[in-house]
């Protein structure tokens, strides 16, 4: 049982007999005893100690005085006068027989009287000693006494304080205990009520969970028959775009066999299936080069950088209506479902071009058509050009380089790549292996951002360093400026 004061523990253990209560009365007359006897006995041995303290003293006092009166060397001598003639002359004889017999008695006491001498004194010393520790042992007895005194005192505050403690607890047994049983009570009722509470509570969740499961499973059937119906569309979408590109395929075979006729002008260029698609006709610039040099539409490979739209303003969608496929490469989130939806036989990668691969780059999707970018200065500098332009968000995008995305999905260089990055043209364009990757045709947009038609400000840094690679300028559209690798064109050039 947990308990909210010491007090209501300890009247707890009272009333169930844990704790035994204590006779203050009975206490004290034992502690009164106690004390009255170590009085009588304390009395008797002092009594007693001074009784035989006296007779030591008195003792060697005695001793002393004797020890003084001996004198180990005095010497024995007649005090009687010795006279004269036969008389004086007989008691001379005698005097020396005397002293020779008694001389050895009295060398002997001598002797005696110089061993007794400082056994004596050492004696007296030993009782100065003994005295000394008798002292001390005294001293050591007052202070015990004191002690014993102290504590008296400090017991008797105790069994004050005991008595003390005995009333209140007397006090507290009945008030607390009574007010500890209603509480008891009362915290019983409210456990029961809530109890009830719960069960109710319990059995409607029961009835709305079975309730819930019945319409969890309902709609679990018709998820999974929608999702029936979507792999069927799914299905009808493949097959239509596999139709579809037969179609490119047949039409652009159509486009070839129409050729003749155009160039005897018995045809015109509406009833041809290659019309321009890109910004300032750079698909049908790209176009000509490939048929002057020979290359079939089938091997118009591309590598698209900034793909944007998957048909509008696209400068590769002509080569994949005539047949020929290539990657895709788009940052824009948004814009992925349509490249994959008009463009399924490419391969789309949504990610962001960049120098070194590795990791995500912050990627500023723009309100513009084609000026988004992972460049927040580019992308505040547009915007400053034409206020009519905001970031509508940003999002997370991985970086690749073109050196990777050609290792992975190319086995030879792509006929045809186009740069489209939004001024980071140069910098990407530095990245490429060109001993490696050396496509036919490039096309890099190189004009910067304005609102309205731009004239006159070709960036040339791109251009230049191209030819530095052995690329020769063809031809700028007022926007793409084209390249042809110097070194496939050969026999041409001469």
């Amino acid at each position: 049982m947990k308990f909210q004061t010491l007090e209501e523990q300890i009247i707890f253990e009272k009333l169930s007999g844990k704790l035994p209560l204590r006779d203050d009365h009975a206490l004290e007359s034992e502690q009164h005893a106690a004390a009255q006897a170590m009085q009588v006995e304390r009395s008797r041995v002092s009594a007693a100690d001074a009784a035989a303290e006296q007779w030591r003293g008195q003792c060697f006092a005695d001793v002393d005085g004797k020890i003084r009166e001996i004198d180990a060397n005095r010497i024995c001598s007649a005090d009687r006068p010795l006279g004269g003639g036969l008389k004086g002359l007989l008691k001379r004889v005698i005097r020396k027989m005397v002293r020779w017999y008694v001389r050895p008695v009295f060398e002997h006491q001598t002797e005696f009287n110089n061993a007794v001498t400082p056994a004596m004194g050492r004696m007296e010393e030993m009782h100065k000693h003994t005295a000394e520790r008798l002292s001390q042992t005294t001293a050591r007895l007052n202070a015990a006494e004191e002690l014993t005194l102290r504590l008296e005192e400090r017991q008797g505050r105790l069994v004050q304080e005991n008595r003390d403690f005995r009333e209140r607890l007397e006090e507290l047994s009945g008030s607390r205990l009574r007010a500890a049983e209603r509480s008891i009570e009362k915290l019983s009722g409210a456990l029961h009520r809530e109890e009830e509470r719960l069960e109710q509570g319990l059995a409607a969740v029961s009835d709305r969970l079975d309730i819930v499961s019945g319409r969890v499973d309902a709609v679990s059937g018709h998820f999974d028959e929608q999702q029936s119906r979507m792999d069927a569309l799914r299905a009808q979408i493949t097959e239509l775009e596999k139709s579809l590109s037969l179609c490119v395929s047949e039409l652009a075979g159509v486009s070839e066999s129409l050729r003749p006729l155009r160039e005897k002008g018995l045809c015109t260029m509406e009833d041809d299936v290659s019309l321009t698609a890109s910004q300032s006709g750079e698909d049908a610039i790209v176009d000509y080069v490939f048929r002057v040099l020979g290359v079939p539409p089938q091997e118009r490979t591309y590598l698209d950088l900034g793909a944007n739209h998957a048909r509008e303003l696209s400068n590769t969608w002509r080569f994949y209506r005539q047949g020929a496929r290539g990657v895709l490469v788009e940052a824009n989130p948004a814009l992925i479902g349509e490249l994959k939806f008009h463009r399924s036989g490419d391969v789309v990668l949504n990610c962001c071009v960049a120098a070194q691969s590795g990791g995500a780059v912050d990627f500023y999707v723009l309100s513009g058509d084609g000026l988004s970018t992972p460049d927040y200065a580019k992308a505040m500098a547009a915007i400053a050009e034409n206020p009519a332009l905001r970031v509508e968000r940003v999002v997370q995008v991985e970086r690749r380089t073109v050196n990777g995305i050609l290792e992975q999905y190319f086995d030879k260089a792509p006929a045809f790549m186009n740069i489209d990055l939004e001024g980071d043209e140069l910098e990407i364009l530095r990245s490429v292996d060109w001993e490696r990757w050396r496509p036919l045709v490039i096309s890099v947009e190189n004009i910067p951002y304005r609102a309205h038609l731009v004239v006159g400000e070709q960036e040339r840094e791109s251009v230049e360093y191209l030819k530095e690679q052995d690329y020769i300028e063809y031809a700028f559209t007022g926007i793409n400026t084209l390249m042809l690798d110097k070194r496939q064109l050969g026999e041409v050039l001469k």
